[in-house]
């Protein structure tokens, strides 16, 4: 009988894709994982340890609250506003769209397409995304550094970062005010090849610029 079933093995592994989509309301629980093997859907979500969504399409969510991580993977992510110990999300065709982020710890994109977000609040902060229109936030907030990685355009509103704040791109970077112990703005070459366009950016601190070569 399913009382009598032992659930342990089950709740430490990682979860198996389902065969199709999940779609679930709010949830307060003490922890949280669901892999959808296409879309996955939820409502607003509290757990006192840690939240990791995994699917094979979309993933699309309401405000996500965590007393630990917030851990995700799917085709494309889109969520209303975090808070947690650390964020970490990868979009796999798609784009990462968020609204205000909160963490105390490390906050991860990496972007198949493109990344737009709210204000980030951060340990660290490390942006990377793949798509034709880039990176678009609004303040990024870092106790320590923050890296920001497009092969495109870079768009956001005021830097301040307690380490260096790095940004490398092919296309146009605007940015409100920088203020950090180093400012480093370059072209992706530095990681792949291409060529560069216009930066515009006030720096607070020590500013400076990287050679592509």
């Amino acid at each position: 009988t399913f009382e009598n079933f032992d659930r342990a093995p089950f709740l430490a592994s990682a979860p198996v894709p389902t065969g199709g989509s999940i779609v679930l309301g709010d949830v307060n629980t003490g922890s949280f994982s669901a892999a959808a093997g296409t879309t996955l859907t939820t409502g607003n979500m509290v757990s006192s340890a840690g939240i990791g969504l995994g699917a094979g399409g979309a993933i699309t969510t309401g405000n996500l609250t965590a007393g630990d991580f917030v851990l995700a993977n799917g085709g494309s992510i889109t969520t209303g506003t975090i808070g947690a110990s650390s964020v970490d999300m990868t979009s796999t065709g798609g784009n990462i769209t968020t609204s205000h982020i909160l963490a105390s710890g490390a906050v991860k994109m990496d972007a198949f397409s493109n990344i737009q977000s709210g204000n980030i609040n951060g340990g660290s902060i490390a942006l990377l995304a793949k798509g034709p229109v880039g990176i678009s936030t609004s303040a990024l907030t870092a106790a320590g550094n923050i890296g920001l990685m497009r092969p495109a355009n870079i768009t956001t509103a005021d830097i301040s970062a307690g380490g260096t704040f790095i940004a490398l791109a092919h296309g146009n970077m605007s940015f409100g005010n920088a203020t950090a112990s180093e400012v480093f703005l370059a072209d992706f070459a530095l990681v792949a090849p291409g060529g560069g366009s216009a930066i515009t950016a006030n720096c607070v601190g020590t500013c400076g610029t990287l050679g592509a070569d």
